[in-house]
């Protein structure tokens, strides 16, 4: 197995992740077929100003895991100041997948949560990415409600 190494950060590394995010970003595009053109029309700086917004004066950790100095993947994750903690973003390049790397970038940021004093932890997964969510059980995140939107060609 290839030299592997995680970097953890604030806010300094969230543009070292943009590309990653990129290809999380068109692989959402392809499983939503209702929001795909919305998907692909944001920016990973529109994303990111988002994150930053949300998180506010709350903490904001990026952890990057390197193969060979390229990165093949990322989590950010924020707490924010009532507490309440969220995985924003999470990828594995699918040429690292099946290597534990996902599992590993969610239990460091399980763990930094916890180290905080974080009293709920939330994520959100697209609609029809079963996969993630199967993922996501063996941390114990379950669904708890289904948001609906209505598409921007279905307004009256």
């Amino acid at each position: 197995m290839e030299d592997i190494v995680f970097i953890a950060g604030g806010a300094e590394l969230l543009s070292d992740v943009g590309p990653l995010w990129e290809q999380l970003r068109d692989f959402h595009a392809q499983i939503s077929k209702d929001f795909s053109h919305e998907i692909r029309a944001k920016s990973f700086h529109e994303r990111g100003e988002e994150i930053l917004t949300s998180v506010g004066a709350g903490l904001l950790r990026v952890d990057i895991v390197h193969a060979k100095e390229d990165a093949v993947g990322y989590c950010i994750t924020s707490l924010r100041e009532d507490l309440t903690g969220e995985v924003e973003s999470i990828f594995v390049r699918e040429t690292h997948r099946s290597l534990g790397l996902g599992s590993q970038l969610m239990s460091r940021a399980l763990e930094w949560l916890d180290a905080l004093g974080c009293t709920k932890k939330e994520l959100w997964v697209l609609y029809g990415n079963e996969r993630a969510l199967e993922f996501y059980r063996t941390f114990a995140f379950f669904p708890r409600r289904i948001v609906l939107e209505q598409t921007a060609a279905g307004k009256r």
